[in-house]
């Protein structure tokens, strides 16, 4: 029988997966379950992005469930992306799921966006 977590932690890479080829990306998964780093994506401007993924975590309270990176995560440079099943929206740490939308106008996110769009010439 399917374990749920196993489901759900699939659906939030697929879901990312799709956002990071919407953004001009090429996406790679390894081909080991258990590891540093869900998602490799190289950018249009040639860049390579690794990234871990993690189903957004809510209290009782609504607020977000805070994950964090292993050192050896850290030393290697992966960003956390947090995924909604349920809206399909997907955010860059540190926004955790800000009131405002996954938008340019954070810098984090603009910088990200940026060298994922923009091409070498």
């Amino acid at each position: 029988m399917l374990d749920i977590r196993n489901s759900f932690g699939k659906r939030c890479e697929l879901i990312a997966a799709e956002w990071l080829l919407s953004q001009g990306c090429y996406v790679y998964a390894p081909f080991v379950e258990q590891g540093p780093v869900d998602l490799i994506a190289l950018s249009a401007g040639n860049q390579w992005f690794y990234f871990d993924v993690k189903k957004v975590g809510r209290r009782k309270d609504n607020s977000i469930i805070a994950r964090k990176l292993t050192p050896k995560q850290l030393g290697l440079g992966v960003r956390l992306l947090y995924v909604d099943v349920d809206t399909k929206r997907v955010e860059l740490h540190p926004n955790q799921f800000a009131i405002k939308p996954f938008s340019e106008s954070d810098l984090t996110t603009s910088l990200l966006l940026r060298s994922m769009k923009h091409s070498q010439d």
